[in-house]
């Protein structure tokens, strides 16, 4: 592990998710226009699996992080459910997960959108 403890750390998984999220949204297209690729975000998105403390403290944080991104977005439609469905459908996040960011109350900002 080169990068020691920080691995492990919720915001780095964040990052980590935004970086992969953002690679497969914004590829050769540019920037205008978000288009999630399957294909780009398959090329990193096993990554994810190799950080953080517990499988439930790291799916948290990459939910948490792509709540992040989306928000900063302004909340392109579909695009939050289109990402969840495909780490989901990937075994990166499972519904207990999902469940866990859910009924968390940390980082409320943006959250509504995606439960109503």
């Amino acid at each position: 592990d080169n990068l020691g403890v920080s691995s492990r750390e919720s915001w780095f998984i964040r990052a980590l998710i935004q970086a992969i999220c953002e690679h497969a949204l914004f590829g050769s297209e540019g920037r205008d226009v978000p288009h999630f690729s399957q294909e780009r975000m398959n090329k990193f998105a096993p990554l994810i699996s190799e950080f953080g403390e517990s499988r439930e403290q790291r799916e948290e944080s990459c939910l948490f992080g792509i709540q992040q991104l989306i928000y900063r977005l302004q909340h392109p439609p579909g695009l939050a459910l289109e990402i969840f469905q495909f780490l989901h459908e990937q075994y990166i996040i499972s519904v207990e997960g999902f469940t866990a960011w859910e009924v968390s109350e940390m980082e409320p900002e943006g959250k509504g959108v995606y439960l109503f």
